[in-house]
């Protein structure tokens, strides 16, 4: 094996930065000359691949820092295969890569080391259940395309895609954030308040539930529910510290996307003149975006020897990113034509990652 596969995050990260730089503007290029339908999932295939293509490699990065040889890369080549024929039109490659995404999540829990059912404690409690939910989602989505669930509509099994990654940025950046917060300046500590994170996790855990029965107005309650939870939270954390220390405000960043992700995701369920669309792209652009991006960036450091301060490459990637997030969620109320403010967001997207692997891929290499 190469040195890439010595341990997992190496090729998983390598891969959803990849792919990132190169998915999203390829992307919007087909959608603006209306060939949607050349794609196996068609329309589709976008959210699709942001949940289960770029979001779960990052997670599977995370997951298997101490995995290594064929137990890292049986994982990456069930999703590389999955990525390339999504993207190859006709059947057999839509077949080819549904069966490999189907696979990919099974095979990553009985190969992951430690097994993840070996230290069971919060946070870690948590990936399992997530791992399995996404999963089923994944299923269901395959199954929607194929006809077979006629009765889920595809904006069920999205929402409810989307609600698993809430819950597990929720969770994640709950314990973590605060925790590199207090360890990086002494003079906070970041309270635990166990009661307002219990709330937020079963409010978002309610909303899920909600979105399967079809529900969508108490969904949209139990969002903004868990939005206002997680906004009491971080502002204890107090994140306006962090301004001059970008390996913390990426993610303190991140977390005020998920918050505002949330509480237009449930304003919008609630019939208001909310776009779900532009919800959506808080909750992914912004949060996902900044959470992943900044995890990745700390990971990767920390795993390479390499010192935990932000140099010039990823400071320029964190700001393109944080710049992307607002011309997706901006830019269609200012431009008139939309495809113009989808290209300048998937263009700042692309160039956030681009430089992002260019300063961290020798890293993750070598």
């Amino acid at each position: 094996m190469t040195r890439v596969f010595s341990a997992g995050f190496r090729p998983f990260f390598l891969g959803a930065a990849l792919f990132a730089a190169v998915g999203i503007p390829a992307w919007v290029a087909i959608y603006a000359a209306g060939r949607t339908d050349s794609l196996p999932l068609g329309y589709a295939w976008h959210a699709h691949e942001m949940m289960f293509g770029y979001t779960l490699a990052v997670f599977a990065g995370f997951l298997t820092i101490r995995s290594a040889r064929w137990h890292a890369a049986l994982p990456f080549l069930l999703w590389g295969i999955a990525r390339i024929a999504l993207a190859t039109p006709g059947d057999a490659a839509y077949l080819v890569g549904a069966a490999a995404a189907i696979v990919l999540i099974p095979v990553l829990i009985a190969l992951r080391e430690p097994p993840l059912w070996s230290v069971w404690k919060w946070p870690n409690a948590v990936f399992l259940p997530v791992l399995l939910a996404l999963w089923g989602a994944d299923l269901a989505f395959h199954a929607v395309a194929i006809g077979v669930f006629d009765w889920i509509s595809f904006e069920s099994v999205r929402d409810l895609a989307l609600d698993v990654i809430a819950l597990l940025l929720a969770a994640m950046g709950g314990r973590l954030i605060p925790g590199y917060t207090g360890a990086t300046l002494t003079h906070i500590r970041p309270p635990r308040r166990p009661g307002l994170e219990l709330s937020s996790i079963l409010a978002i855990v309610g909303a899920a539930v909600m979105h399967v029965a079809g529900v969508e107005a108490l969904a949209g309650l139990l969002l903004l529910a868990a939005a206002a939870a997680l906004a009491v939270r971080q502002t204890a954390w107090r994140p306006w510290e962090m301004r001059r220390l970008p390996l913390l405000w990426i993610l303190h960043a991140g977390y005020a996307w998920l918050i505002l992700g949330l509480a237009l995701r449930g304003l919008a369920h609630l019939g208001t003149p909310v776009d779900a669309t532009i919800a959506i792209h808080a909750l992914t652009v912004g949060a996902l975006g900044s959470l992943t991006l900044g995890m990745m960036t700390r990971i990767t450091l920390n795993q390479t020897r390499g010192a935990l301060v932000a140099d010039g490459v990823t400071l320029t990637a964190f700001v393109l990113l944080q710049l992307a997030a607002v011309a997706r969620i901006a830019g269609p109320l200012l431009v008139a034509d939309p495809i113009v403010a989808h290209a300048v967001a998937a263009t700042l997207w692309s160039l956030a990652f681009a430089v992002w692997l260019a300063g961290y891929a020798r890293r993750l290499l070598t």
